[in-house]
């Protein structure tokens, strides 16, 4: 006896099984970056608070995906000319307020959002999370290769400073 499955049944389940594989990507790009990242890891670890990736889908972040690396660290503020920021508090506001996705499929964001990330990657040249770049490359070629690039259909970009 065939089972039949019903159309959009079939793409919850294949759209659920994207968003999981994309979600637990995030966070392996978040960690390399971290890793491969060599500015001074040992101050008020709010750089190290900002990276997170989250996965969006039709301009808006999907539930339970945001990841980050793990509990915040940082003890005090950054005080970014005369506003107080914290690394954990920056990511989290960045992802669900003002990251817009340029695309309107399904997208992978990993960032590290403290303000101070590009003076340190473009005039000072250290790596914060460049360092990740070629896995999401990799992740893009991936995923077009498994699922096809289409209209409105899966985007993974590479990491912007």
């Amino acid at each position: 006896m065939a089972v039949i499955y019903k159309k959009d049944l079939i793409k919850d389940r294949v759209m659920k099984l994207m968003v999981d594989e994309l979600t637990m990507y995030g966070k392996m790009v978040i960690e390399e970056a971290f890793k491969t990242a060599n500015f001074n890891k040992k101050k008020t670890q709010n750089l190290r608070d900002s990276y997170a990736s989250a996965v969006f889908y039709e301009g808006k972040m999907i539930n339970g995906t945001l990841k980050t690396l793990g509990s915040p660290l940082a003890l005090v503020d950054k005080i970014w000319y005369g506003r107080k920021v914290r690394g954990r508090n920056e990511a989290t506001r960045f992802l669900k307020n003002d990251y817009k996705p340029t695309g309107r499929g399904l997208s992978l964001v990993a960032i590290a959002a403290m303000p101070y990330r590009e003076v340190l990657e473009l005039k000072y040249k250290y790596r914060v999370i460049s360092g990740a770049n070629w896995m999401m490359r990799s992740l893009a070629h991936t995923f077009s290769s498994k699922f096809g690039i289409r209209r409105n259909g899966i985007t993974i970009s590479n990491i912007e400073v």
